[in-house]
């Protein structure tokens, strides 16, 4: 029997579990072995294809006859969103919140996506780094030797939002951005489902870097993890120069990922970590201080 997720969900203060969108699927995706289980995970997670195709099909006017179901069934915040009526799915995955609705908390670093967290005040604390060697596995995640050694020492947070999150992602602090790249790669789930099971699975996914130096904290890098479904990543800032809180873009469907790693070792809220050292992850919404 899979135990099921746990969240803890920092505004209630307490442990809820995770409705997870096709957890039967990706049980057999990811816990199974079979020859049908890995060709469908190859035609799925490394073709490009496919996310394109069900990317197309969100698009479409037909479509938004998902939506009303998929906001009871996953209980969405609809108060809070700009738009009442939308054109398609994607159209409403890719919604933007009443500017109101995520204050700006006053602390150094905020949270940049409403997600599931886990904080890691030393980056060797990530157990995939410890099963694998944490240079080779930050060279293979960032694509670049010499960034990975930059940032050997600093602190990581991941965030994973889930298909029936607010998909847009913000600015954790101020700054000006340094660097912007692409690495190509899978489009494997991000669920813990698969995680359990594929720990690596981060570390091999389309991703896109940016690096941006902050006079508070100095550098610091958000690594844009697509995954299974997810069309495509799309950023929307326009100058170098970007502000705490500030969007810099969004994901179309599916569920997907957002990484914080800064050069400097952070100290985040022990009410924070305490729940990562559980391996458990903690429900932020956007523009909560984290330190």
């Amino acid at each position: 029997m899979v135990r099921q997720i746990e969240i803890y969900d920092l505004e209630q203060k307490k442990v809820v579990h995770e409705r997870v969108i096709g957890r039967s699927f990706l049980l057999f995706l990811y816990r199974q072995h079979s020859f049908t289980a890995r060709m469908i995970r190859f035609l799925l997670c490394e073709n490009s294809l496919m996310s394109r195709l069900f990317g197309f099909w969100q698009k479409l006017p037909l479509s938004k006859r998902w939506i009303a179901h998929f906001v009871k069934d996953y209980d969405v915040d609809m108060t809070i969103t700009e738009k009442k009526e939308y054109r398609s799915f994607n159209d409403f995955f890719t919604r933007k919140l009443k500017p109101d609705a995520r204050p700006i908390g006053k602390g150094e670093v905020i949270a940049f996506a409403d997600a599931r967290y886990l904080f890691y005040n030393t980056i060797d604390q990530y157990e995939p780094l410890r099963i694998k060697g944490q240079e080779y596995t930050l060279k293979t995640f960032l694509g670049d030797s010499e960034c990975a050694k930059k940032y050997k020492s600093g602190s990581i947070v991941i965030a994973r939002l889930a298909p029936q999150d607010y998909h847009r992602f913000h600015a954790p602090i101020s700054g000006k951005i340094e660097k912007s790249y692409a690495i190509s790669g899978k489009y494997d789930s991000v669920s813990p489902l698969a995680l359990r099971s594929y720990p690596e699975v981060l570390f091999h996914n389309k991703r896109h870097l940016i690096e941006i130096n902050s006079p508070k904290i100095g550098p610091y890098l958000l690594i844009i993890v697509g995954a299974l479904n997810v069309a495509s990543i799309k950023l929307t800032y326009t100058s170098p120069e970007i502000t705490q809180g500030q969007e810099l873009g969004y994901f179309s469907f599916g569920g997907s990922t957002v990484v914080l790693i800064t050069m400097r070792r952070l100290t985040f809220y022990p009410e924070l970590t305490d729940q990562t050292q559980k391996s458990r992850e903690t429900f932020v919404n956007h523009g909560t201080a984290l330190i």
